[in-house]
């Protein structure tokens, strides 16, 4: 068993689908709470650009 490169395991990995009402939960939180999009983004288990998108 050979070690994969990293395009190999970039081409390996799966995108995660979010659902209409986490997306919508998530603007939400954002826009009502004081916390900054970055804390958001960690608090959903999710990389802050996922969110800036």
């Amino acid at each position: 068993m050979g070690i994969d490169s990293p395009q190999e395991v970039f081409m390996n990995r799966k995108r995660r689908k979010f659902s209409a009402e986490l997306k919508a939960e998530a603007v939400r939180l954002v826009q009502e709470s004081s916390k900054s999009l970055g804390e958001v983004a960690r608090d959903l288990d999710l990389h802050e650009t996922s969110l800036r998108n």
